[in-house]
């Protein structure tokens, strides 16, 4: 006899449903700007750890394992122009040479919520290319924390 199907469509959260927004002070302590992003056309992170591995004399085998160094890090794509704003509004020529900032990511269902703080943009990249429509940018990042 086969299994009953199970729906599981409630586990299936669409692109629409997620909000992106930063949180950046200027002055380092003072009160922070919230952005809400809106062109952003992809988003993505990565949370790994370096693990070390122990051994002991006299064993060929390894005793232990641990994580030893956490990294967060991720890539934004969104429109230029976007970027732009963001450069305007916190007074900076790239957001490389901006202050740490907060990202935090949300699903409008309330399913899922990361926010990753500590946050400091390394590259901001774009190609303008002769007949696009569009101009993208893309940004690494990095933080220090992710809850």
């Amino acid at each position: 006899m086969p299994a009953p199907a199970v729906d599981l469509s409630k586990l299936i959260i669409d692109a629409s449903n997620y909000k992106v927004a930063m949180n950046m002070s200027v002055v380092p302590g003072g009160p922070g700007t919230v952005f809400v992003f809106q062109t952003l056309s992809s988003i993505g992170w990565n949370v790994s750890a370096e693990n070390e591995v122990f051994y002991a004399v006299g064993n060929k085998w390894p005793i232990g394992i641990d994580n030893n160094a956490y990294k967060m890090s991720g890539k934004m794509t969104m429109q230029a122009g976007e970027l732009f704003s963001l450069q305007k509004i916190f007074g900076v020529a790239s957001l490389v040479f901006s202050p740490s900032s907060i990202l935090g990511v949300v699903a409008l269902d309330g399913t899922f919520s990361k926010t990753f703080s500590g946050v400091m943009y390394h590259t901001d990249a774009i190609d303008i290319k002769n007949k696009d429509k569009e101009s993208l940018v893309s940004m690494d990042w990095a933080a220090i924390l992710v809850s």
